[in-house]
């Protein structure tokens, strides 16, 4: 090779060069995946449905389980606006239209809490045969356990914040958690005065990083409960089931608010046994998307108050 000249890089090299930078370029993706932040989000206009299973079982004399009493439920979270954190929580039965609506705050950490009358966020978030969102704490950052103190509304008042521990069993765009409560709750029922306790309370739960809501969540407890005279203790064991069913446009955000806002009001007036305004029941006709089943609900009530 004659002095002075170079010899310029394959093609094969350059090949070589561009897959590492691939790998590399994968490889930093997949790493910001896995830890990807855990961030509850529902933007105005859209609807994101649940299955809710719930199991209970009576525990025998032997500590086994007897015969399981199973019903089902639907959840829907209804964003609102214009604020991001402003929803709507429906619930009813499986397989038909949403019976309850509650207006609610939901921040970007999914800490759900109920709105009062001045539209401020209370303690407390709602609630579903036992079940509370807020059983399902999601970590600030890339946390891989944690301590968390979380409010469930299931508990009287006074008792209802409880210390758990949290663990990161799995990765990913949709990590999975491990939520143990290690301490037991128990009080007196203030409407009988018997004794009741919560133990044993786990939930362990996936969330959609890519969706920003959760996926799927398997709650169980065990529920002491004290008979009436001549006395004794039951135990049930409980087992909560959460299961992603989609997410939909819900409508415009603006009449979802007003709907929302009259079916809210109208609850009220149902269970004062009062008929409302001429102007409320035209807001519940307007309605709907996911809060047409609720109002037609609501004016059926109302109808058969008069």
């Amino acid at each position: 090779m004659p002095s002075g000249t170079h010899r310029r890089p394959s093609r094969r090299l350059w090949w070589i060069l561009g897959a590492c930078l691939c790998l590399a370029g994968l490889g930093v993706g997949l790493f910001a995946l896995a830890f990807r932040s855990c961030r509850f989000v529902l933007e105005p206009g859209q609807a994101a449905t649940w299955q809710l299973t719930v199991r209970s079982a009576p525990l025998m004399p032997d500590g086994k389980p007897g015969p399981e009493r199973v019903a089902e439920h639907h959840i829907v979270l209804v964003g609102l606006g214009p604020e991001p954190s402003s929803a709507a929580w429906l619930a009813g039965p499986a397989g038909a239209a949403a019976a309850t609506l509650r207006l609610i705050d939901l921040p970007n950490d999914g800490r759900l809490r109920l709105r009062g009358r001045d539209g401020r966020p209370g303690e407390t978030g709602p609630l579903l045969a036992g079940f509370d969102f807020n059983l399902m704490p999601l970590p600030l950052g890339a946390e891989q356990e944690w301590k968390p103190e979380v409010v469930w509304a299931a508990l009287p008042e006074g008792r209802r914040t409880v210390p758990c521990t949290v663990k990161r069993l799995r990765s990913g765009a949709r990590p999975q958690f491990r939520c143990d409560f290690p301490v037991s709750v128990e009080w007196p029922d203030p409407a009988s005065g018997r004794y009741r306790q919560v133990r044993e309370l786990t939930s362990t739960y996936r969330f959609d990083t890519l969706n920003g809501l959760p996926r799927e969540a398997r709650i169980t407890y065990l529920l002491r409960e004290e008979l009436p005279p001549p006395g004794g203790i039951t135990a049930r064991r409980m087992t909560l089931e959460l299961a992603w069913r989609g997410e939909d446009e819900a409508g415009d955000p603006r009449s979802l608010r007003d709907a929302a806002a009259a079916a809210a009001a109208a609850e009220t007036w149902v269970a004062n046994r009062r008929a409302p305004p001429a102007e409320l029941l035209a807001r519940l006709r307007a309605a709907e998307g996911p809060l047409r089943g609720l109002a037609d609900g609501l004016l059926a009530r109302l109808q058969g108050r008069r």
